[in-house]
């Protein structure tokens, strides 16, 4: 009996003892031991599972093909959803006709067929059915199928069907019979789940099938926390190469109430014995159709509590027995993730008995977004399926389980004999989609990989010498041992913060790590930066292999002529410095070809310097807190830019070329002076997000209505009198912040104009009553929103 180990049953442990059992599960031993059944008994499970599969095939078909998968809602009231899955329970009314239905069919079948059948009668049957072009034993069995208490008249006369006695008294018992179906329909509700899941038949079938004991526990830990514990009792019939999700057997269950938020004595944990059966049927149109049958059965040492077609075991409330059982339904949901995860640690388990001779060159970029690693931004990962390495943005951790092999019975008679189920499952294009950005959260950091053997000269031993000599000097810190010549070349990354540096050492500008790209020089204290990145064509290469320099919170009054050296630089930090406009020098502009994202936060920039203008490369510009006056035309040359932050400055207005910024998707704005807009701002037709708050706009301008992909507009603590008609055309607008203004009306209703609207607020202004009200409407339907997403 294989069993999971670790947290999930650890946690197991805690809620046992919180509820005060006498034992903990899972078991340390088998508490049934393994059924026998005879030839008989085996024949007569297969014909309970197959009548059970009828059913639910005669259901499905008339819900698919007759109803068209459309959920009658008189029938069928929702209970609960996830995702594209709803659960439904079907009326108390509708239960009860149902139920009368079936029984009245069945009263009604055998009097007919006790009942004389005239010549007369299998006339007029004949000639009904000639009329309506069916077969007369069509016909017959249709007539048969009316229930007693609509009978016509004339058929009870003609001697066809129940007597008219008999009619009476079926009306008499009707009455109390309804009232003692209502009554067992308190406690067997009906449920129905309807959805979608991504995933094709096969992966849904996988992580439903549980032949064995292993991966009877690895279902349960993936998909169902309420399950304490189970076995195999007897296994009928297993899979095959053929048939290879076809089980039926006895499973024996172990079942908790209390998981997720409810953590009290509601109910005990209760065990059942119960067959199932899974597997595919293909119909006679090719449809392939998937099936899991659980059905409670009685057998002898099996002591029964009580006796239910569904969960709500004991005296425990219906709306928690209902959703006890709606979250039965919606683990189909879960199937898919079951089956890729058992597919991984399958493939992750055949991988650890392969010997990888890969390529030993280290990568320095990411193979899924093509950026450079870096110390703060971007730490390098490998996949544990295919070694591929990545930066941690690009890779999506997945938590696997696997069974405790040594939490296995001793006696090999009751182990199961059907093989490992992966084997035959063919994983590799499953895999194709996922293991390029999969990761385990028990993988190591960095599988560190060194680089060929490089012959250094003497003045490159002299330089690790020198490099050494710093490393202990200032005490740094390294990820890893840096002792030989290829270590040496080997490290990517450099941090020297909080060292109490005002310049840097010299020693450190000759011996900089050739292969460096990432140097983190913050919070020292630094005045200045060296004139020349290295003194000789070896330290200069170094340096310009650098593609990310964190250089904020220092004293920096200015940057060297050097910095447009570093011909590989891709982030520049430099917030929380004294730099001034006259600091930035002209030869930044030799960055133009790499440069994507530049820092200036908190500095004391009055004017942009033209010379950043020339950065055509920048996605990203922060120029927070500074006080810059003015931006200039040149501004517009910065095409690529997708993020400007210019709040916190003095600007009373934004140039014409800022039209040509095309690929601006943010811009924070907010506290500056601004008195007007430009009129052609509609033309940044990737803009989403506007922050122009607490500045001195008296008009928001109509061309803003024309950037169609906007979702934000913050303009509290303005000025504005009125607001353009255009702006409630926007489709995508979500939030719409209009307090603390001058206006007087509002040509467009939001709510009625943005669906999407989910913030707006409109306080401060000198608006009408009627209008106020609005920003409440908006509130509560956000909150309602909410209430519904979380029921």
């Amino acid at each position: 009996m294989a069993h999971l180990g670790g947290v999930y049953y650890q946690t197991v442990s805690a809620i046992a003892k919180s509820q005060e059992l006498m034992v903990s599960f899972p078991l340390s031993h088998r508490p049934f031991s393994r059924l026998e059944l005879n030839e008989s008994e085996r024949r007569r499970f297969h014909l309970q599972a197959t009548e059970l599969l009828g059913d639910a095939l005669r259901e499905y078909e008339e819900f698919a093909l007759i109803r068209h998968r459309q959920v009658d809602r008189r029938r069928w009231k929702p209970v609960k959803n996830h995702e594209n899955i709803a659960v439904y329970r079907e009326s108390r009314s509708y239960a009860v006709s149902r139920s009368l239905s079936v029984e009245d069919e069945k009263t009604f079948a055998r009097a007919a067929a006790m009942a004389p059948i005239s010549s007369s009668t299998r006339r007029r049957v004949s000639r009904s059915s000639s009329s309506s072009g069916g077969s007369g034993s069509g016909s017959i069995s249709t007539i048969h199928e009316l229930p007693a208490h609509q009978a016509t008249e004339l058929e009870l006369l003609t001697g066809w069907g129940p007597t008219a006695t008999e009619v009476r008294e079926h009306k008499k018992r009707n009455k109390s019979r309804s009232a003692s179906v209502s009554g067992n329909l308190e406690q067997l509700p009906t449920l129905l789940g309807v959805g979608n899941i991504v995933g094709s038949l096969d992966d849904v079938m996988y992580g439903v099938a549980a032949p064995d004991c292993a991966s009877m526990a690895l279902k349960n830990a993936y998909a169902h926390e309420d399950v304490l514990d189970g076995d195999i009792l007897c296994a009928i019939e297993g899979p095959s190469q053929r048939s290879p999700f076809r089980f039926l057997g006895i499973k024996w269950l172990v079942k908790s109430t209390t998981t997720g938020a409810v953590k009290n004595k509601l109910t005990s944990p209760r065990d059942l014995v119960y067959l199932e059966a899974t597997g595919v049927i293909t119909r006679g149109d090719g449809v392939r159709i998937g099936y899991q049958i659980m059905h409670s059965v009685k057998l002898l040492g099996f002591d029964v509590f009580l006796k239910s077609n569904v969960a709500p075991n004991g005296k425990v409330s219906e709306s928690v027995a209902l959703q006890s059982c709606a979250n039965s339904l919606l683990y189909c949901g879960k199937t898919v993730q079951c089956s890729q995860d058992k597919k991984l640690t399958w493939q992750l388990q055949c991988n650890q008995s392969i010997d990888r001779q890969g390529t030993n060159v280290k990568p320095t970029r990411c193979s899924i977004c093509n950026k450079s690693f870096g110390r703060f931004l971007r730490h390098s990962i490998e996949c544990k399926l295919c070694s591929t390495v990545m930066c941690s943005k690009c890779c999506v951790e997945r938590t696997l389980k696997s069974v405790d092999a040594s939490a296995e019975k001793e006696e090999e008679d009751i182990r199961d004999t059907f093989d490992s189920f992966g084997d035959l499952i063919d994983i590799h294009d499953d895999l194709d989609d996922v293991v390029e950005t999969l990761d385990t959260k028990d993988m190591e950091a960095v599988k560190r990989a060194s680089q060929p053997a490089q012959v250094m000269s003497d003045d490159g031993d002299s330089r690790l010498e020198t490099f050494l000599a710093v490393v202990e000097k200032f005490e740094i810190e390294l990820d890893d041992p840096v002792e030989t010549a290829e270590e040496f070349q080997d490290l990517e990354e450099l941090d020297l913060s909080e060292k109490g540096l005002t310049e840097l050492p010299g020693d450190l500008v000759l011996a900089l790590p050739p292969n460096l790209k990432t140097l983190a020089l913050e919070k020292n204290g630094l005045v200045q930066l060296p004139e020349n990145f290295g003194s000789d064509a070896a330290s200069s290469a170094a340096w310009g292999q650098l593609t990310e320099l964190y250089l904020r919170d220092n004293e920096l009054e200015k940057l060297p002529a050097a910095i447009g050296e570093l011909s590989k630089l891709e982030s520049l930090y430099l917030e929380d410095n004294k730099l001034t406009s006259d600091g930035i020098p002209n030869e930044i502009a030799q960055l133009s070809s790499t440069l994507a994202g530049l820092c200036l936060h908190r500095n004391l920039l009055t004017t942009f310097p033209v010379s950043l203008c020339q950065l055509i490369q920048l996605e990203e510009l922060y120029l927070d807190d500074n006080a810059l006056e003015f931006l200039p035309e040149e501004f517009g040359m910065l095409t690529n830019l997708k993020e400007l932050d210019i709040l916190g400055n003095k600007l009373t207005t934004l140039p014409d070329s800022f039209k040509n910024l095309h690929k601006l998707e943010i811009l924070h704005a907010e506290r500056n002076q601004l008195v007007k807009l430009p009129k052609h701002l509609g033309e940044l037709q990737s803009l989403r997000k506007v922050y122009l708050q607490n500045n001195c706009l008296t008009k928001l301008h109509s061309s803003l209505g024309r950037c169609m992909k906007l979702e934000v507009i913050n303009i509290e603590d303005n000025s504005l009198a009125k607001v353009a008609k255009r702006i409630g055309d926007l489709p995508k607008l979500k939030h719409l912040l209009l307090a603390n203004n001058n206006i007087t009306e509002l040509p467009f209703n939001p709510i009625e104009k943005n669906p999407n609207l989910r913030r707006l607020t409109l306080k401060g202004n000198q608006l009408a009553p009627e209008i106020l009200e609005l920003e409440k409407q908006v509130a509560m339907a956000k909150v309602t929103e909410e209430e519904e997403n979380e029921d």
